[in-house]
Order: structure tokens, then C-alpha cells, then sequence
């Protein structure tokens, strides 16, 4: 079975993890499955959304960038100017939008 990663507030897909490793599908498997999730991007932020609410976007308590007007996750905490910690954020399936509180009190609508 191959898990894929997708974000909130970017278009990024990526494989997490293949498990059990023995049974790996092939790399153009992988990226047709890659390629199908991402023209469905939407319908799987909804699906998550809708059946697992109480995880959230996953972005509580992530450190991001928000210099030059995007939004950016970081993996750590990087100092600079524009890197904040988000509070809070809560996805709205009806415009497939992410509205980020963070830790220097402004928020942000993040979406398509």
C-alpha cells in the first residue's frame, strides 16, 4: 500500500511511505497515482475534511513563511522576517479555502 501526503495550502503531493516495502509498486504506478490525486485535490481535502475533522489541516502549530505574499510550511523553525507559527486553521470545502490564524495575531485566507 502507497500513502500519499497533500497540503491545505499548496498544490504539493508527495509519497509518504510504501508499506510493506517488498511489494513496491512501480515508479510509473506511483506517479499515476500521484497524477490522479492531484487532479482531485479538491475531492480529497473535502474527503479529509469531511470524515476526519479532528485532525484538521495539520497545520496547528507549524512554523511558516509568509514573505512575499504566499505561504510557505516549514519543516523547523527558521527566524526571518515573515516566519510565524500558525494558531489555528480551518478549511472551508465550499471554497476550498484555509483560514490561517497566527502566533503574531494576523490571519490569512489561503486558497486556490
Amino acid at each position: 500500500m502507497a500513502r500519499f501526503t497533500f497540503s491545505f495550502v499548496s498544490d504539493r503531493i508527495a509519497l509518504w511511505d510504501i508499506v510493506p516495502v517488498r511489494k513496491r509498486p512501480t515508479a510509473a504506478v506511483l506517479e499515476s497515482v500521484r497524477a490522479i490525486i492531484a487532479a482531485n485535490l479538491k475531492r480529497a481535502r473535502d474527503a479529509w475534511w469531511g470524515s476526519l475533522p479532528r485532525l484538521g489541516t495539520c497545520l496547528e502549530n507549524r512554523w511558516v513563511d509568509l514573505a512575499g505574499g504566499g505561504i510557505a510550511v516549514l519543516d523547523r523553525r527558521q527566524p526571518g522576517p515573515g516566519v510565524v507559527q500558525v494558531v489555528r486553521a480551518a478549511y472551508d470545502p465550499g471554497t476550498g479555502t484555509v483560514r490561517c490564524t497566527f502566533s503574531d495575531g494576523s490571519d490569512r485566507l489561503v486558497g486556490p
